[in-house]
């Protein structure tokens, strides 16, 4: 989902090329400022589309946000316009004014106008990942009142509009056809594909935005080959790397490591499955979450590169809680509650969808046997994780991860009924009305209330345990400055060399 979605973003362990295939195609050492190009080594995905609706990797998304541009953009926790010049609701938020930037132009010379808008959220609508971020849009009554002026209808009040879906998911497609691979960004394609990587050309040279002229994206599955790429001098920047080889690229005077924070941090978690036993007793849940050393699986995974979770996604960004009393282990009444509860052995699913999940659940194993409980790891395959939705619903208890995204956008998204990517069950009756009266309400302030009313909800009595908060590390050249990291994928437009 936008795992940039959350969904697709699971698919990101698919296979890949191999490291020594993409370190040839990077070339020997050029250095970039002599070429004004930057290479750039992420992890792919051969299945992606340079398609919002069809990717899942970095190394596509990097492309993605050269070419393109979107209506608004979260940078540093925040909404940053980017093709609209304004996004107006009306009292009650169920009618939306987009009001486009006047001089926005595609990489062929025509103007980027409502009807590209309008046909960009057409093909989202009707695409399996983005899809539920339209489900609210009314596409048969929203309209282009001029050239550069949507009025944006929807089927009922959603005053998070430019935090959950806008800012998440409005990248502008020339006619809506990722076809033409055609956008408003700083680069056009010259060549590529998902499996090899992509080949970027600045559309204009003299804009005076960045003195990076291309941009080399190379698809490399496994970390240690980024780690190798950049010491080596064949890439520039690396992206998402352990923090084993952060360490290993301090020891470079000419590298920079750069660590995103947990705004753009990726959400490790553990999904107790309200749906089947023994979740579906929230005693029995929250036994499981006192169970945990969050702290000790922070240090001891994350090796200083996270942050301790607290069971809620958002941390970092607007609209988190800030009066949340942060869950902390307690051993003794976890073990009382499993033995009341009859329960000694539990399934645990496990597959490694995020660097360090697997040490993580084996730290898990040790930490439950402390309360009298065995947890039985069942390993699965990253590639096919997500795939099989169904067998997953089946599982009592199994890993998980997420980008992360604000608290109001996060909650009807993993928790409530019509929620789309709710692992966990957790959801209906007067928790499911207070999603809605959320959505509805345009005030901030009684928002900002009734999402701190939910988010004690989900806290207490859901079905997720997020333990913590892994930080983004990638790696550059000392002297590349200026590249954003936009829901935690580095951009390159205003990027340039010291």
């Amino acid at each position: 989902m936008n795992r940039r979605t959350f969904l697709s973003s699971a698919a990101i362990a698919a296979s890949m090329l191999g490291a020594a295939s993409v370190l040839s195609a990077c070339g020997s050492d050029e250095r970039g400022p002599a070429t004004r190009r930057v290479r750039v080594v992420a992890i792919g995905n051969p299945a992606d589309a340079l398609d919002p609706a069809g990717a899942s990797a970095a190394a596509t998304y990097i492309a993605l946000y050269a070419v393109y541009e979107s209506l608004a953009v979260i940078v540093d926790g925040e909404v940053q316009m980017q093709l609209a010049e304004a996004i107006t609701p009306n009292d009650d938020a169920s009618e939306w004014t987009i009001r486009l930037v006047s001089d926005a132009r595609f990489s062929d010379g025509s103007p980027v106008t409502s009807r590209d808008v309008l046909a960009s959220f057409a093909h989202y609508a009707d695409s399996p990942t983005l899809g539920p971020f339209f489900t609210d849009v009314d596409l048969s009554a929203t309209r282009a009142a001029d050239d550069h002026t949507i009025a944006l209808v929807l089927k009922r009040p959603r005053a998070d509009l430019i935090m959950s879906m806008l800012a998440a998911s409005s990248v502008v497609m020339k006619n809506g056809d990722p076809a033409l691979r055609i956008g408003s960004g700083p680069f056009r394609v010259d060549q590529g594909s998902s499996a090899q990587g992509w080949s970027l050309a600045r559309v204009d040279p003299d804009d005076g935005r960045s003195d990076v002229l291309s941009l080399q994206v190379s698809a490399v599955s496994e970390p240690q080959a980024r780690t190798n790429a950049v010491t080596a001098g064949q890439a520039q920047f690396a992206v998402d790397l352990t923090p084993t080889a952060a360490r290993q690229i301090q020891t470079h005077k000419n590298l920079r490591v750069d660590r995103t924070g947990p705004a753009d941090s990726k959400a490790l978690g553990v999904i107790l499955n309200t749906r089947v036993a023994p979740f579906d007793d929230p005693e029995v849940r929250l036994a499981a979450k006192l169970t945990l050393d969050r702290k000790l699986l922070v240090d001891s995974v994350l090796q200083g590169f996270g942050t301790v979770g607290n069971d809620l996604l958002g941390l970092g960004l607007p609209t988190y809680p800030t009066d949340l009393p942060q869950r902390s282990r307690d051993v003794d009444r976890a073990r009382a509650i499993f033995a009341r509860k009859h329960v000694t052995r539990i399934p645990f699913t496990v597959a490694e969808v995020s660097s360090g999940v697997t040490a993580a659940a084996e730290s898990m194993v040790r930490q439950f046997a402390e309360v009298g409980v065995t947890l039985d790891i069942r390993t699965a395959d990253p590639a096919s994780y997500f795939a099989d939705m169904p067998s997953l619903f089946g599982q009592p208890m199994f890993v998980t991860y997420y980008v992360n995204r604000s608290t109001v956008s996060a909650l009807p998204f993993v928790t409530g009924t019509d929620g789309f990517f709710n692992l966990s069950g957790f959801g209906g009756g007067s928790y499911d009305a207070l999603l809605q009266r959320i959505s509805a309400e345009v005030d901030e302030s009684a928002r900002q209330q009734l999402i701190d009313e939910a988010a004690k909800i989900v806290w207490s009595d859901s079905g997720e345990i997020i333990w913590g908060y892994q930080e983004v590390v990638n790696a550059s050249v000392s002297d590349l400055h200026d590249v954003r990291i936009v829901q935690s994928v580095p951009v390159f437009g205003a990027a340039s060399f010291e």
